[in-house]
């Protein structure tokens, strides 16, 4: 060992209790990242904001109701319960931040499907609990004014954190500085994960590059401190599983000791990571990793088609206009309007996928011909099933192609329960032998309109990946986790990012 590593081991091995009085006090109180300290803030300002604009709102809505409703003597006498409500929301808008800020809300790094979800959930607890308040106290108040305040306080609150988030990504001094601890493969392995969840707002800092299949020794020990001291509020990953020997130990009591995040980025291949449930065993130090098969149950089979029905049939109501003058834009081309192409679904089952017409009549005979005297194409056709300068594609059908319109026509294949709002790309019986082992994943769940290959550059990734993300849904899938990939097609769609 080392004259410097000795030394180092030596330092770590102090307890807290023999540091100086005022270096503990210091430890005890220093602060965290200063930028990441304003970031802390503008979300909390931004969800207080978000609660009071949607008081505000809703008012507004439930005043032109009882206009309508009432007629101006109501109007007159004021919205019932107006300052006792302004007291209550404010009350419990204290109580949800804090409830949020113990969740970790207030910094970068909560996945979107968990915020959704922890979001949705605390702002119908406050609905209801601001509701049995009215009952108890026997007050005067406005029961639509009290839903509507809540219920839209979900997007508003969703929103502008959006907005913050965006800011995050344009600034990097306002990310989490990120110090990565593996092999040379592991860290590259985060860092493309970092890049994909770049929402998560996490910055690259320093590398620590250890030896493949070597365990974490003293003088990795001695770089870790180095890399960590001269950043406060630095989050420390370990893109590698080390054994427990004794630089480890000393790295970890260090940083606990210290009081400075890590985390451990394990790959689970092909388990349900998403639904994973964590078990920590206190008298061993250990935790049970249990991964739980929400698809494949009952209960949430018929959630997801009880959403699928009702998401397809409010989307038809209101895209209806939409559809006909599309319908008339497509017809004026001379051709069918509807194009039904037959894809295999749920157990194998196969169905006609319907889409508003983007090709030329005699698209087979054109794509043929187009293969055979260009070399180049047939590669990328056999590489994808995609072509990015597509012959056969009409000029009308570029724009619907672009904007995603073209498979409007997709909401009645959900209604007849071939298709779901979210899940796989739907493939072609030749295109399904390419699936592998996902193959069984892929058949255990309906097709989707939109999916992860639709919000993760569609054309721009690999047939491999398109594979993998499929079989990566189907394994981990869960309502929350459908909402969030909802929520993310829309920018998709907007960006046109990678639509052939």
């Amino acid at each position: 060992m080392t004259t410097k590593a000795a030394s180092a081991e030596s330092k770590a091995s102090l307890t807290e209790s023999d540091a100086p009085l005022a270096s503990r006090l210091w430890s005890f109180v220093k602060p965290t990242y200063r930028p990441q300290t304003w970031l802390s803030f503008l979300f909390v300002l931004s969800d207080f904001f978000a609660i009071g604009l949607s008081l505000v709102a809703s008012g507004f809505v439930v005043a032109l109701a009882t206009w309508f409703f009432f007629g101006f003597y109501y109007l007159q006498e004021g919205v019932p319960g107006g300052t006792t409500r302004l007291l209550y929301v404010t009350i419990i808008s204290i109580g949800i931040v804090t409830v949020l800020s113990l969740r970790g809300h207030y910094r970068c790094g909560v996945p979107l499907h968990r915020e959704l979800q922890q979001v949705v959930s605390i702002l119908a607890f406050a609905m209801l609990f601001e509701g049995f308040l009215h009952y108890a106290q026997k007050d005067d108040f406005s029961r639509l004014w009290l839903v509507a305040t809540w219920l839209t306080a979900v997007p508003l609150m969703l929103l502008g954190r959006a907005l913050v988030k965006s800011l995050v990504t344009r600034k990097d001094d306002w990310k989490i500085p990120v110090i990565v601890v593996g092999t040379d493969r592991a860290i590259d392995d985060a860092l493309t994960l970092f890049r994909a969840e770049y929402q998560m707002g996490f910055r690259t800092v320093s590398k620590l590059v250890t030896a493949d299949g070597v365990p974490f020794g003293n003088d990795d020990f001695v770089r870790l401190r180095a890399a960590v001291e001269p950043w406060n509020g630095a989050h420390v990953i370990f893109a590698r599983a080390f054994p427990l020997d004794k630089g480890l130990r000393a790295a970890i009591r260090y940083l606990n000791t210290e009081r400075i995040p890590y985390s451990v980025l394990a790959p689970f291949h092909e388990m349900s990571v998403l639904n994973m449930e964590v078990l920590p065993l206190y008298r061993n130090e250990m935790v049970l990793l249990s991964p739980r098969h929400s698809a494949t149950r009952f209960t949430s089979a018929a959630v997801k088609r009880l959403t699928d029905l009702v998401f397809a049939g409010s989307a038809i109501v209101l895209t209806l206009p939409l559809m006909l003058f599309v319908a008339a834009a497509v017809a004026s081309d001379r051709g069918p309007v509807f194009f039904g192409h037959t894809r295999v679904g749920r157990h194998g089952r196969k169905f006609k996928c319907y889409k508003f017409r983007t090709m030329e009549q005699n698209a087979d005979e054109m794509l043929a011909h187009h293969l055979r005297n260009n070399p180049d194409a047939k590669k990328e056709w056999a590489r994808s099933q995609k072509l990015v300068n597509d012959p056969r594609v009409t000029r009308i059908g570029k724009f619907l192609r672009r904007t995603s319109l073209d498979e409007l026509p997709q909401l009645y294949n959900i209604l007849k329960g071939d298709m779901s709002v979210v899940g796989p790309r739907p493939v072609t019986e030749g295109e399904l032998k390419k699936f592998g082992d996902t193959r069984d994943y892929y058949l255990k769940m309906r097709p989707g309109v939109t999916g992860l290959w639709q919000i993760s550059g569609r054309s721009e990734t690999t047939y491999e990946r398109r594979v993998y993300l499929d079989g990566w849904y189907a394994r981990n899938w869960s309502f929350w986790h459908d909402m969030a990939i909802i929520m993310r097609t829309v920018p998709a769609v907007l960006s046109s990012r990678g639509a052939v």
